[in-house]
């Protein structure tokens, strides 16, 4: 996976837990850059490396999640992960560290030698954002710069969790 250079700067990278669990601790995530899913009849090993970790997790591919432990930024998570294919191409792997409230689930879509994926949280960012816009009211009292500013958070969430393209090799 090609690295978003933007969001990386933003400190506010797709990492393999949602945004709502890592956007206030002190460790701050890295981007995946690399994904390695190898698969089995009623499992699939789910392998990648975000910054300096590197973590794998098993995937229930059965409808039933997996336990799994990893490592994020020195921090131990329990892990459960559950996989299936939504069509011939595209693959969903879902995520949740049990200690959170969060859930990221990652949509990976299959193209010839290329591959687009899709990170989307719970609770989705477009539901932070409007959470966030809400507060804006109490922040800035003019109308006008309200609505801009409404306008522009309504972007964020597109900005937040964008589309990451990479290749098969």
């Amino acid at each position: 996976m090609r690295r978003n250079r933007l969001l990386s700067l933003a400190h506010f990278p797709a990492g393999a837990l949602p945004a709502v669990v890592t956007m206030k601790s002190a460790w701050l995530p890295h981007q995946i850059n690399e994904i390695s899913i190898c698969f089995d009849e009623k499992e699939a090993n789910f392998i990648w490396r975000e910054g300096p970790d590197r973590n794998e997790a098993l995937l229930g591919l059965d409808g039933s999640y997996r336990e799994n432990t990893i490592h994020l930024g020195g921090q131990e998570y329990i892990l459960l992960g559950a996989g299936e294919w939504l069509n011939d191409n595209t693959f969903a792997v879902r995520l949740r560290a049990i200690e959170t409230i969060g859930c990221q689930t990652l949509t990976f879509t299959f193209r010839k030698h290329r591959v687009v994926m899709r990170a989307q949280s719970s609770p989705s960012m477009e539901e932070v954002v409007g959470f966030l816009s809400l507060g804006a009211a109490s922040y800035f009292k003019r109308p006008f710069m309200l609505h801009w500013l409404r306008r522009f958070m309504r972007l964020l969430p597109m900005l937040l969790e964008p589309k990451h393209r990479g290749k098969l090799i």
